[in-house]
């Protein structure tokens, strides 16, 4: 019999809708999240926060967020445009990703050990919230970490960090 004349009454039927719903619900629910942490994280740091709904522009306020040159926006974004093809550009990106990650944790007073940034790298829906909700204040580029930053094939010699 053709399946548009079948009951739909049964209960396999109604657990099937539920469990499609938790299936689409909760990566919503975990994209919602981080990005409502990084707008406040943005706004903590005085920069607009709906710059984190818009994809690139985000990761270029993050940068300018930490002080990092501007060579780091445009590795992070070839890495990102290009991760459709897998390894390199991929890698390449996360490994900036974790730099900047790593200046911006210790710009919120936070500790920058190298666990700490693998969990604010795989775990952006509980990190952005953290420093955007918490009691993490933004203390403003830390040159220090700028300065320990690695420098990136066509990046200046020397970092410096901005003035305020």
């Amino acid at each position: 019999m053709p399946l548009f004349f079948q009951d739909a009454s049964s209960g396999a039927d109604a657990g099937a809708i539920i469990a499609a719903l938790l299936v689409n619900l909760i990566p919503l629910a975990i994209v919602v999240a981080m990005l409502v942490g990084m707008w406040k994280v943005f706004a903590k740091a005085g920069k607009p926060g709906w710059a984190a709904i818009i994809p690139f522009y985000n990761d270029s306020v993050l940068i300018d967020i930490c002080g990092l040159p501007v060579i780091y926006k445009y590795y992070l974004w070839a890495g990102i445009a290009l991760s459709w093809c897998g390894g390199i550009p991929l890698l390449a990106a996360m490994v900036v990703r974790y730099f900047a990650l790593r200046v911006l944790l210790q710009s919120y007073g936070q500790p920058s050990e190298p666990i700490n940034v693998i969990v604010a790298l795989v775990l952006p829906f509980y990190t952005y919230p953290k420093l955007g909700f918490g009691t993490a204040t933004y203390l403003g580029v830390q040159a220090a970490a700028v300065a320990a930053a690695p420098l990136l094939p066509g990046s200046p010699k020397a970092i410096t960090p901005p003035t305020a």
